[in-house]
């Protein structure tokens, strides 16, 4: 009997060894199958590259779609796992469309899913110079490949110009153009095509204007069609705003005494010259534009102005000058009469 009972409580030790051996071997299963899980979720949603990206996602695009495409940028690591995630924090209906751009890359995927709930739309950036044409910007707007075909953007505002409402449309019905009223100027915008840029370029020029310059142009009996098309003039023929309203002057009285403007600039452009100085052929071009052969001002302005222009166009110099020639340094000799005007010629025109 002593010897069986011994046997028992062997048999009992080894079962329990045996028991806890089982639950030992069983626990590290569940631990490394654990950890290998974490291991496999944390590398589905490590961000293996964090350099700069871009990439759109359209509007309706699945989620799958979404993950597959993040994961060929190297932005996740397994497009599963990452759907996964989005789905436990109840973040997977929540992903908004645009055109995403990220410089300085993605660190984390909380980053990353932070980015696509706020939504993000690129933001393109370009520059209309002060004195630039409608044809100069179009041709710009397409190398900057902004717009796609330069004479759809050139049709709308040169030739369609008063299909748009602002508050100069009335100004350009007759000529049916904007030149002039696309307001040179720093601009960024998200959804671009030529009616949205020329859209946003009038709105800057509205936002501009006051009501002080409408006052004033009807104070020196000018409408506002003219106000623009001298103000361009001035812009193309004054190097910069020190000496604007000097050269605003000339062309006041010049118009006042019913003179022709005789401006170079006006005749370019309608006939772009050749050389440093317009030719007698050239000169002889009969175009609205040709201020030599015609006297007032040309039908439209020539170019898009500037505030300083502007402002140089209807509050003039107070000055007796009729005649101006570059010196080439840029600046201008300006006088009160064509011999004086003749021996700056001389002067500074080699």
């Amino acid at each position: 009997m002593r010897y069986r009972k011994k046997i028992d409580i062997q048999s009992k030790k080894s079962r329990f060894k045996r028991s806890v051996l089982l639950t030992i071997t069983i626990a590290g299963l569940l631990f490394f199958t654990g950890w290998m899980g974490f291991q496999w979720f944390q590398e589905g949603i490590h961000v293996a590259y964090n350099g700069p990206v871009s990439f759109s996602i359209e509007q309706g695009e699945s989620l799958e779609t979404i993950a597959n495409k993040l994961h060929e940028l190297d932005l996740i690591g397994n497009p599963d796992v990452f759907i996964m995630y989005l789905r436990f924090h109840q973040l997977d209906s929540q992903i908004r469309s645009g055109e995403y751009e990220f410089e300085d890359g993605i660190q984390t995927v909380q980053e990353l899913v932070s980015w696509l709930l706020q939504g993000q739309e690129k933001v393109y950036q370009y520059t209309i110079p002060e004195g630039w044409t409608i044809n100069q910007i179009a041709m710009m707007l397409y190398q900057e490949e902004l717009i796609e075909d330069p004479l759809e953007f050139i049709e709308l505002a040169k030739f369609n110009g008063g299909w748009f409402p602002f508050r100069f449309q009335e100004e350009v019905l007759e000529s049916d153009s904007l030149e002039g009223y696309l307001y040179p100027e720093t601009y960024y915008i998200s959804t671009v095509s030529p009616i949205k840029l020329i859209e946003q370029m009038l709105q800057q020029y509205d936002s501009l204007i006051e009501q002080k310059e409408l006052l004033r142009a009807q104070e020196i009996g000018m409408t506002w069609n003219e106000v623009m098309t001298l103000a361009s003039i001035i812009e193309k023929e004054a190097i910069g705003p020190e000496e604007m309203d000097i050269v605003s002057s000339v062309f006041h009285n010049r118009l006042q005494d019913h003179w022709p403007l005789q401006s170079c600039a006006t005749l370019e452009y309608a006939v772009p010259r050749e050389g440093y100085v317009f030719t007698e052929k050239e000169l002889e071009t009969d175009t609205p534009y040709n201020s030599y052969m015609y006297p007032g001002l040309p039908p439209t302005p020539i170019c898009n102005p500037s505030l300083d222009a502007i402002k140089a166009a209807l509050w003039p110099a107070d000055t007796e000058y009729y005649f101006f020639v570059s010196k080439g340094d840029g600046t201008h000799a300006f006088s009160k009469s064509l011999e004086e005007h003749n021996r700056n010629v001389r002067k500074f025109i080699p």
